[in-house]
């Protein structure tokens, strides 16, 4: 197995152009840079037989699952090494829908994915399959060094703890996130901050007073209020999961992420939220 240095977070203010040059953007990056360019289409696109379709969703109530995976004291690592999943050479990984689950995980962990997966605006979708987002579904946390997901941003793989349920519900949506962030960083050359070692728009000025106006009273677990990137990705999650109780707590992001969506992978004619 190789070694990845997981190193975290830059900066970038949104630009004035228009959302459909922004996507073409995104589009023609996919097919000219990054570690998997040459594999941007092979991993499918979420929707084929077998998985739910986006108008099966049920409706997902907020449940806190903070005091399963985090207690108090925990602090952010500066930085995590853990097993670059391989999922070519890996046996005991099996294609499913376009994504990756370790062969042992039972149908339940694949439907708890794609419930929350489906969340997520089909242009959304469509872009992360273009840029070559690869994902990993692995059975005890070994591609996420323990925790409930983890984003490889350098090698666009996002490895998800299938040990639970619970640890999918907190992590699909909420890497997801870091996965927008990072892409929208990459595609507009931000380079990387030598402290925070992250390349995304979640370092932007703007956001970064957004969060620290609003992360002490978001009611988010501690470990999504030590940075702006965890932060933003935690208000990612909400929005995608329309999840109005914990938004309210946090509104100048909210309003900020909706309206990245929208710049970014929506279009005049199809704005993916249309209030922003």
């Amino acid at each position: 197995m190789r070694k990845l240095l997981i190193l975290l977070s830059t900066a970038l203010i949104l630009t004035g152009c228009g959302a459909a040059a922004n996507r073409e953007a995104l589009k023609q990056a996919s097919e000219t840079s990054g570690v998997q360019e040459s594999k941007a289409t092979e991993y499918g696109v979420i929707g084929e037989a077998g998985a739910p379709s986006d108008e099966s969703l049920p409706e997902i109530p907020y449940v806190d699952y903070s005091d399963e995976l985090f207690d108090d004291t925990i602090v952010a690592p500066d930085d995590v090494v853990v097993d670059l999943p391989d999922a070519e050479n890996d046996k005991d990984l099996i294609y499913y829908n376009g994504v990756y689950f370790h062969k042992s995980l039972p149908q339940s962990i694949r439907n708890a994915f794609f419930k929350y997966y489906l969340m997520e605006p089909k242009q959304v979708r469509e872009t992360l399959n273009e840029y070559g987002l690869m994902i990993v579904v692995d059975k005890d946390g070994t591609y996420t060094g323990g925790h409930a997901g983890l984003y490889y941003a350098e090698a666009r793989i996002l490895a998800i703890n299938g040990s639970s349920e619970s640890k999918i519900a907190m992590s699909v949506n909420h890497e997801l996130g870091h996965c927008v962030d990072s892409l929208i960083g990459e595609i507009v050359g931000i380079p990387i901050d030598e402290d925070i070692y992250w390349l995304g728009i979640s370092n932007s000025e703007e956001y970064t007073d957004i969060f620290y106006d609003e992360y002490a009273d978001s009611g988010f677990p501690d470990w999504n209020n030590y940075s702006s990137f965890e932060f933003f990705a935690e208000t990612y999650r909400y929005v995608i999961e329309d999840n109005t109780y914990m938004l309210n707590k946090v509104p100048q992001s909210a309003e900020y992420v909706r309206k990245t969506i929208n710049h970014y992978f929506g279009s005049p004619d199809e704005p993916i939220y249309p209030e922003y």
